[in-house]
């Protein structure tokens, strides 16, 4: 049945950014971490790579994911995974070797498209994350997935915006039908815009459409924190030491406190805020993403 869905090579973007590529992210780090090594896919079993699975086409975009099948028989709690890249550039496949390696350890894993500023500003990319989730869930016998059992994950603008999606799963705000996620991951993602430790800047005037002085409600609308509340899945935040990418995290965590809600953060101390990429930060970032989720799926 896996095979029955259709596949499409080609980018959705009529003109791609590649200022965010793992060779640049590479490149701008390896002077500082001469140890540092590019996390790669694996020639293992038990999982199936199905690559550029078509999930919603339009006129002008054709948006895919990548599936990662644990193989065994039994259904699996499924993981939407979201690249970074200042919500302008990177690619689904920056984040393959992470899927992979939490498709080796019990769970099925989808990386994904998603529309790119500034051809396509917020709340597009909020939408497509939502769709996809709705075609992974339509798609569960043949992804063979527990839909009772649907985790979140993004990385740097990836994370912000799994963030957002989380903080408003359970309601029509960004989506037809309200879902509910059992976890969110956010890798060195911020949850508040407009906020003293944010320096997003242009960037994220570029994505909102407008500058946080012309138009501050825009941006707390982009805000994840903005929509925290009792409903909002257990989270884990795996963070650097770089403090611009926590804008938000304490307020969000004392909301989390306050309902009683799950939550863990981890520091990856002495690392580049890509660290979620390379060796030998990436086994770090598996194992306490497999021990949060041991804990919060049972």
């Amino acid at each position: 049945m896996l095979f029955a869905f259709s596949y499409n090579m080609f980018s959705q973007h009529n003109t791609v950014d590649t200022s965010y590529t793992i060779n640049s992210a590479y490149q701008k780090i390896v002077k500082k971490y001469s140890y540092v090594s590019i996390a790669k896919l694996k020639d293992v079993e038990p999982v199936l790579c199905i690559p550029n699975i078509s999930y919603k086409v339009q006129a002008d975009i054709n948006l895919c994911m990548n599936a990662f099948i644990n193989i065994k028989e039994n259904r699996k709690p499924a993981i939407i995974l979201i690249h970074g890249g200042a919500w302008k550039s990177g690619v689904k496949e920056m984040l393959d070797p992470l899927a992979q390696n939490l498709a080796i350890n019990g769970f099925n894993c989808f990386t994904i498209d998603y529309r790119l500023a500034p051809q396509y500003k917020f709340p597009e990319a909020i939408f497509d994350i939502n769709d996809a989730i709705q075609f992974i869930i339509q798609s569960a016998e043949e992804f063979k997935i527990d839909s009772n059992k649907i985790i979140i994950l993004g990385c740097s603008a990836g994370a912000q915006l799994a963030s957002l999606v989380a903080a408003t799963s359970h309601s029509t705000t960004f989506q037809k039908e309200p879902v509910h996620l059992r976890a969110l991951i956010n890798i060195d993602g911020i949850l508040a815009f407009s906020h003293p430790k944010s320096k997003e800047g242009t960037l994220a005037a570029s994505w909102i459409g407008d500058t946080e002085k012309n138009n501050l409600n825009l941006w707390n609308e982009a805000s994840a924190l903005t929509y925290i509340d009792e409903n909002c899945p257990p989270t884990l935040f795996i963070a650097s030491d770089f403090e611009r990418f926590q804008a938000g995290r304490d307020e969000m965590i004392s909301i989390l406190k306050q309902y009683n809600i799950q939550y863990q953060v981890k520091t990856i101390h002495n690392a580049p805020h890509t660290f979620w990429l390379f060796n030998p930060w990436f086994d770090e970032v598996i194992r306490s993403i497999l021990n949060f989720l041991n804990l919060s799926l049972n």
